[in-house]
């Protein structure tokens, strides 16, 4: 239990030694990661991990205040938290406003075609995103449609991951549509 800090491949269990802040941040908590993120130091954190946790609404609003304004931030990775649609509009409206993350993992969540209007915003506006990850959520064909409209305006993802999302034929015919627009996107 406890905050998890890595630098390099060596990791270690406690806080950061004063003055040196770990570029890869793994919480046991989003209140540690919250914590962190606003913390001294907190702006050397490049990567933060935080896996099959249960965030709740509270904990992803508090979470993706910090990631709007956050700029030293690169990869998200925040899979198997039951990360619901209110949660990833919490999320996705943080990484319209960020302007250094380029990686974002939210595969093995919750997350359906109701939340697909905020992901696409996110995907118009956001010019640092170049990969995506959403497998093993909901977001079926309806989700898929409204994600391939914000892939037309796109120019920097390079990868979305959208493996086991009940897309079907239909939804990946949205996805090839936007695909004859989008030159930039190649997995």
């Amino acid at each position: 239990e406890g905050l998890m800090v890595m630098a390099s491949s060596s990791a270690t269990t406690g806080a950061a030694p004063a003055g040196n802040p770990p570029p890869i941040l793994v919480p046991s908590k989003v209140e540690e990661a919250v914590e962190a993120l606003t913390g001294p130091g907190g702006d050397a954190i490049i990567e933060l991990i935080l896996n099959g946790k249960r965030l709740g609404e509270k904990g992803a609003e508090n979470l993706s205040q910090e990631i709007a304004k956050h700029s030293t931030l690169r990869k998200l990775t925040l899979t198997a938290n039951r990360i619901n649609n209110t949660d990833a509009e919490w999320i996705f409206t943080a990484l319209q406003w960020n302007a250094s993350l380029a990686e974002v993992d939210l595969s093995v969540n919750q997350i359906t075609h109701k939340a697909s209007p905020k992901i696409k915003l996110a995907l118009m506006k956001n010019s640092t995103l170049t990969k995506v990850m959403l497998n093993s959520n909901g977001l079926g064909v309806e989700g898929a449609a409204i994600l391939a409209n914000g892939l037309q305006h796109n120019l920097m993802l390079k990868t979305l991951g959208l493996d086991y999302n009940s897309i079907a034929d239909e939804g990946a015919k949205h996805l090839a549509a936007a695909l004859e627009v989008n030159s930039t996107l190649i997995a």
